[in-house]
């Protein structure tokens, strides 16, 4: 941990010498992010790349079935870690869908391979574009209603996305989630605050069940909702 905080740090200082700040909203986030290197945005992710491998199953354990195959979005999911910190612990026979918007991350999250816990490769598709539109299927179309298990976000909405977007995406979530289905939503003050997610999510019918961090310093609240079958 010492470690990936100081990469997350010096980075992110670095950065703010030249005039990129990485915690930013609106248009300005694809403008910062493009002034990124691939290799400073993983550092600058490197803290919630860790984070990820301790949230991710304490959140699905218990929640999400582990009998069947299941279908799975990754919202920004980047150069793929968070992408990778899921299929660990899928059911086998699983699909993968991760959504990034700066081609560079999604190219690097496509070349990567994703494996359960039990080393079986999980089936992946990594497309470009953004959490602001349709949920895209891989194919050029839209995914369609209650398609998905589970959708997932880390590091996200709760840094760079105001209310008003985060309703967008939460809306969105609902439409592709099956009854009962999961979503996986992070928050934080720089964004999108727990109350003002879990309010949002509410109004489209999906409930917290739960909400938990990485650990006891971490800022970020991953909250864990589930479609109401209405």
């Amino acid at each position: 941990m010492p470690t990936v905080v100081w990469l997350h740090a010096r980075t992110a200082l670095r950065l703010a010498r030249a005039g990129v700040r990485y915690l930013c909203q609106g248009q300005a986030v694809s403008a910062t992010y493009g002034r990124m290197t691939t290799t400073e945005f993983q550092h600058i992710n490197a803290r919630q790349a860790w984070a990820n491998w301790r949230i991710i199953p304490r959140n699905l354990s218990g929640h999400l079935p582990i009998d069947r195959p299941l279908a799975v979005l990754d919202l920004c999911c980047g150069t793929g870690e968070s992408t990778r910190a899921l299929a660990w612990w899928l059911p086998r026979g699983s699909h993968l869908l991760g959504l990034e918007l700066d081609p560079r991350f999604a190219a690097i999250a496509a070349e990567r391979t994703y494996v359960t816990r039990e080393q079986e490769e999980v089936s992946a598709t990594i497309c470009c574009g953004s959490v602001l539109e349709p949920f895209p299927d891989g194919s050029g179309a839209s995914l369609g209603d209650a398609t998905l298990d589970l959708v997932h976000a880390s590091g996200s909405i709760g840094c760079h996305f105001p209310p008003a977007q985060s309703r967008s995406i939460v809306r969105e979530c609902a439409r592709v989630l099956k009854d009962d289905g999961l979503a996986l939503l992070d928050s934080g003050s720089h964004g999108t605050t727990a109350a003002e997610l879990a309010a949002i999510a509410r109004e489209y019918g999906l409930i917290e069940i739960g909400r938990s961090r990485s650990w006891w310093f971490d800022r970020y609240r991953q909250l864990v909702l589930r479609k109401s079958g209405r």
